[in-house]
């Protein structure tokens, strides 16, 4: 199949510290309960999609993420993508629970599911409270004034050898995984750890 990027999904459940089980997989990613809809049945006015999760309902029919049980081959990872962009979802899953193929709404394989908060992100539901990177990779960006005038503090926090970059805009998230970009996500909790450094 053209590209694709197939993860080993026993391993990658380990990874996690989850047993070789969707759902499990999906919790230690950061999602409830009940931001998990299993069996979904969408009445779509083209048609009556059927799909096996739908993560993060965020309007009537809408799904952040789409993941469906089945083989590993072309016709039903294009299924996914078709059910993906009926439904809204920025990610589609297919797998067979030993191997995973995930899947963006632009087409790109994914190296594993996004959690919880990329998506909500991603989706507009909440906005990131701040991002950090190496210094390495804050240096191998070629535009540092875009990233100045898209978020409203940068900080370089010299003891955990890191950039911190509060409050950045989706424009800016979106910019720097264009550019394949490391970041991770600070929550409100660790962002705020960051803050008491240089305040206090």
């Amino acid at each position: 199949m053209r590209g694709v990027k197939r993860i080993d999904f026993k391993t990658y459940a380990e990874s996690l510290g989850a047993e070789v089980d969707l759902m499990e997989v999906f919790k230690k990613l950061g999602y409830f309960e009940d931001e998990i809809f299993r069996d979904v049945v969408v009445n779509h006015p083209l048609t009556t999609l059927k799909f096996d999760y739908g993560l993060i309902r965020y309007g009537e029919d809408r799904y952040g993420m789409v993941a469906c049980l089945g083989d590993l081959k072309e016709d039903e990872l294009r299924k996914v993508e078709g059910i993906c962009k009926l439904v809204g979802a920025k990610y589609g899953i297919l797998t067979d629970l030993k191997g995973m193929i995930v899947v963006g709404e632009d087409g790109a394989f994914l190296e594993g599911i996004p959690n919880r908060d990329e998506l909500r992100i991603e989706l507009g539901l909440v906005d990131a409270h701040a991002l950090a990177m190496s210094y390495d990779d804050f240096e191998s960006v070629s535009d540092v004034d875009f990233i100045v005038e898209n978020s409203r503090y940068v900080y370089s926090d010299m003891d955990e050898d890191r950039v911190i970059i509060f409050l950045p805009n989706r424009k800016l998230i979106e910019w720097l995984k264009e550019r394949g970009v490391k970041f991770e996500f600070l929550d409100e909790r660790e962002a705020g750890r960051v803050v008491d450094k240089f305040i206090l």
